[in-house]
């Protein structure tokens, strides 16, 4: 194509006018720069001419000085708007590739991502604050023995035995943005329950906060846990058994064999070696109330802190035989969940 064109207005059948409004309907003449060459001086013509796409105006007679000067300039801007579309072009050929490539890249991060949702063993779940479930993977659907479509119509305070834990979750998603580790009981759909451990964070997906978090079914490890810390504190109580009541015991067994000898020879001695059998046999007595309130945790049921203490107090006044005196001002019942860990 012509890179411009000079136009005659007055022409036979069709005006200039006209010809330039059908060059501009066109697309591929519609860029050329057309420059009208008339006789008339007329303002309106020249508006005319403007308003149909004329890039300039040459008046007859021409001067060929100022012709050469026009078209030189308008030829000039068609190069210099040339260049600068091929620059676009070019480097939106650049980002349209660069986009290509990223969305690539996002559709495989996406499809891995996706594809360790599904297939990781830990249970996936994202959900709202409110408790509202967005998506959750097959490993959790399994672990509360359930179906997808059930799940994300229940809330997520649903499936926790004590619903005070989520809020203290939640608080602390608040505070730092995350939660490592958070010990849960879980409740199934069918009824039963399994310990879980928890590790949540804080996300912005769409505009709006969620939260993200892993299931790890740790009911097992828990179990296995339990029976280790069982074995280790029937150990515990087999040593003391052996270290405190069974001397005890003992060193009063021989006090009792002598005293019908030593009595014979010694009444003051032997009033002085019973006073001490009766010290050790109370001490035994307290040792063994103190490891029946361990193996039976019940019995510390309705014990104030005095009562529970008392034994314990005796046990060491026989053991080692200090001068140990309790007293516990304003005594009280222990809180039932820290009366054990308390007396141990």
């Amino acid at each position: 194509p012509p890179s411009l064109i000079l136009l005659d207005v007055m022409m036979p059948k069709m005006n200039g006018y006209e010809v330039c409004r059908r060059l501009k309907q066109d697309e591929r003449t519609r860029e050329i720069p057309v420059v009208f060459v008339s006789a008339s001086e007329d303002i309106e013509d020249r508006v005319k001419g403007f308003e149909v796409g004329g890039a300039d105006f040459v008046s007859t007679p021409i001067q060929e000085a100022e012709v050469l000067a026009r078209v030189k300039t308008h030829l000039e801007l068609r190069n210099t708007q040339l260049h600068l579309e091929g620059l676009v072009a070019e480097r939106t050929a650049e980002l349209e590739k660069l986009l290509r490539e990223q969305s690539e890249r996002l559709n495989f991060a996406e499809e891995q991502i996706r594809t360790l949702f599904e297939s990781s063993t830990l249970g996936v779940a994202v959900t709202t604050y409110e408790g509202q479930w967005l998506t959750v993977n097959r490993a959790l659907v399994n672990m509360l023995r359930t179906t997808e479509a059930e799940l994300l119509q229940r809330r997520v305070n649903d499936v926790y035995v004590d619903p005070k834990q989520r809020e203290v979750l939640l608080a602390e998603l608040r505070r730092s943005g995350n939660v490592r580790d958070f010990n849960l009981h879980v409740l199934r759909d069918d009824g039963s329950t399994f310990f879980a451990r928890l590790n949540s964070v804080r996300l912005v997906l769409e505009g709006s906060e969620v939260i993200m978090a892993m299931i790890d079914d740790v009911t097992e490890q828990m179990l296995a846990e339990q029976q280790a810390a069982i074995l280790q504190e029937r150990e515990r109580l087999a040593r003391e058994l052996h270290d405190a009541v069974t001397q005890t015991l003992f060193s009063a067994s021989l006090l009792a064999d002598t005293a019908p000898r030593v009595w014979e020879k010694d009444r003051t001695i032997a009033k002085q070696n019973l006073s001490q059998l009766g010290r050790l046999l109370r001490g035994a007595l307290a040792e063994m109330r103190t490891l029946l309130f361990e193996l039976r945790p019940d019995a510390m049921k309705g014990q104030t802190l005095g009562q529970l203490l008392d034994p314990l107090a005796e046990s060491a006044r026989a053991r080692t035989r200090a001068m140990i005196h309790l007293t516990v001002e304003d005594d009280r019942l222990l809180p039932k969940n820290a009366t054990t860990a308390l007396v141990r």
